[in-house]
């Protein structure tokens, strides 16, 4: 644990701790992240289906060239829904939502394709929004956590930011 608190030179611009330094360049770095992080998804999610539903319920070529296709849409959709570009704000819920209109569509588009079996399709596209959702939610409390003020009267390696709130108005009990 003395290595992620320890104190470390600038390097490019971030100082802090090395989970300060994860933190802030994962923050920097989320959208391009993000995609392949998207597709990445994809991909385990339908090993995990296939998998969990047998080895037999599909030929390992065919799962292939599913997830390429399901990589492939996840890009075009996001880039046409501009979920890489800054537009909505980082592990928000209009993101999700972004994200879970993208997965339905991506998975209308396989179940058409393979529509004599689409269970396959329908269990990877639940756990691969469920992995999208989990990495932007990670990333986002690395990022919230890391950067939160440190109280006045604690001692952390945060720059002291904190101040106590003034209330006015307000009656003391």
């Amino acid at each position: 644990m003395a290595l992620i608190t320890r104190d470390l030179p600038a390097r490019s611009g971030v100082s802090g701790t090395i989970a300060q330094r994860i933190a802030t360049g994962a923050w920097n770095r989320r959208f391009r992240v993000q995609g392949c992080l998207d597709s990445g998804a994809w991909a385990a999610g339908f090993m995990c289906s296939w998998l969990l539903l047998g080895a037999g319920s599909a030929s390992p070529t065919g799962i292939t060239l599913l997830v390429v296709v399901a990589m492939l849409l996840q890009a075009l959709v996001g880039w046409t829904f501009r979920l890489y570009h800054h537009c909505y704000q980082f592990g928000s819920f209009a993101e999700f939502g972004i994200v879970g209109s993208s997965a339905f569509l991506i998975v209308l588009a396989l179940v058409l394709v393979t529509a004599e079996r689409p269970v396959l399709t329908l269990l990877a596209s639940l756990i691969a929004v469920a992995m999208m959702a989990a990495s932007r939610y990670c990333i986002r409390l690395g990022h919230d956590t890391v950067t939160r003020p440190c109280p006045v009267n604690r001692s952390c390696s945060a720059p002291q930011s904190a101040r106590p709130a003034q209330q006015f108005g307000a009656r003391r009990p």
